[in-house]
């Protein structure tokens, strides 16, 4: 079982990354969600004297049933895969001696709004969610 020690011990970067977003560049033309880029931005961190990387993602909820769900067909909201490059990115950071932080934001798959008890559906199994 990992150790869990208080967050103002850690000189942390955070890196966010909500879902796949295959049409967001860097002025550079690198893809923002790309390994590429967290490993640029891990090592900077490094460089800067930082020990840990927070790695946020949001966690697309079915607001009605709370059943993960990741694709929202006909939507302007569409694909709400995470970024399989973070996962890339905690094991180069791990690799590199670095604490990670998964931080993950549990959000309404249609709107992005939090999921909190006075907004989710009467369907809603806490359960099962």
């Amino acid at each position: 079982m990992p150790k869990i020690e208080p967050l103002d011990r850690f000189q942390s970067i955070n890196i966010d990354f909500p879902f796949v977003q295959p049409n967001d560049f860097k002025a550079n033309g690198k893809l923002a969600t790309s390994f590429e880029t967290i490993k640029e931005m891990i090592d900077r961190a490094i460089v800067l004297g930082f020990d840990t990387v927070a790695f946020d993602t949001k966690v697309p909820i079915n607001a009605q049933t709370g059943e993960l769900q990741f694709q929202v067909a006909g939507s302007w909201n569409g694909d709400k895969t995470f970024p399989q490059d973070i996962w890339k990115g905690i094991e180069y950071a791990e690799s590199r001696g670095l604490k990670t932080i998964l931080d993950l934001h549990v959000r309404n798959v249609l709107n992005d709004i939090a999921i909190q008890p006075s907004n989710v559906g009467s369907q809603f199994k806490k359960d099962f969610f």
